[in-house]
């Protein structure tokens, strides 16, 4: 299986190509603005990828910096970046779209249905912006005859994530306990959201590939729900060490919001057994031993 992954540069490409790259039935291309160290060969030109014949291509090259700021030329840009990659994918190859849980709204529990988030997003560009990008891909995918994956992530926590604007709750308090800088939390902290480690997730996209899934929309989750609140006494824990948290106001309470694990635990067959935030956590950031 030929796979190329287009923006292997970013927090979850970068799993993907360790995931795809280590599985010896996939040959495995990616196409970004740096070359992987001893994987330059690999790195694919945009102008010549259709002639590489990719059985399946995974989408992450949308700019979220600019997406947010909801800008028309920014939109416009991402739009023509991602239509070049829809017509550069053969028949019945399978176009594997990583969109957001943002495409949800915060009062609606996220199945995977788009008609549960067929209408505008005034104050959410980066989500209004993935929920079109979905049905472009849709739209495409049944004009040119290939196939396709819809992928939500929810909120994507791990080792390497840059410490940024966007970044899950979980890596803002990792990064600022490390460094003794404040929490900033919006709100009072106690509205949970679900977590998903980079390491699941990735696994996740690379099983559904290997189940044969195709023209489906799931998300990629794991059916782990915290608050911010709960994320931060972890931590703490973990660390041995008190952090400061700033609280926000905001004009409306922040409700809570889980995306529905129940379709990819069913297709993927997973066997669930909950485990503690702490767990998890060391396990996702690679923490054997810290604190005083």
């Amino acid at each position: 299986m030929r796979v190329c992954i287009v923006g292997s540069g970013g927090f979850i490409g970068a799993e993907l190509w360790q995931v795809f790259k280590a599985n010896p039935l996939c040959d495995t291309y990616y196409v970004s603005r740096e070359s992987i160290e001893g994987e330059a060969h690999r790195n694919l030109s945009p102008e010549h990828i259709a002639e590489y014949e990719i059985d399946v291509l995974i989408y992450l090259a949308d700019d979220a910096k600019s997406l947010k700021e909801g800008e028309v030329q920014h939109v416009e840009s991402n739009f023509r970046r991602l239509d070049f990659y829809l017509r550069s994918i053969k028949n019945d190859a399978l176009f594997c779209y990583v969109s957001s849980r943002l495409v949800y709204d915060d009062v609606a529990f996220g199945k995977e249905d788009l008609s549960l988030i067929d209408k505008v997003y005034k104050n959410n560009p980066y989500g209004e912006y993935k929920r079109n990008a979905e049905f472009r891909v849709i739209s495409e995918a049944t004009a040119q005859r290939f196939n396709y994956l819809i992928l939500r992530p929810t909120n994507v926590y791990g080792k390497n994530a840059k410490a940024q604007v966007g970044n899950s709750l979980v890596d803002h308090v990792f990064n600022c306990i490390q460094v003794e800088r404040d929490v900033v939390c919006v709100g009072d902290g106690t509205a949970c959201r679900d977590y998903v480690s980079v390491q699941f997730a990735a696994n996740s996209i690379h099983d559904l590939i290997f189940a044969r899934q195709k023209n489906q929309i799931f998300n990629i989750t794991e059916g782990f729900n915290c608050s911010l609140n709960s994320i931060v006494s972890v931590f703490e824990l973990i660390f041995r060490k008190k952090a400061s948290v700033e609280y926000r106001s905001r004009n409306r309470k922040l409700n809570d919001f889980s995306a529905s694990f129940e379709k990819l635990k069913g297709v993927l067959n997973i066997s669930y057994t909950p485990e503690h935030a702490e767990a998890r956590f060391k396990n996702a950031f690679a923490l054997s031993s810290v604190g005083p």
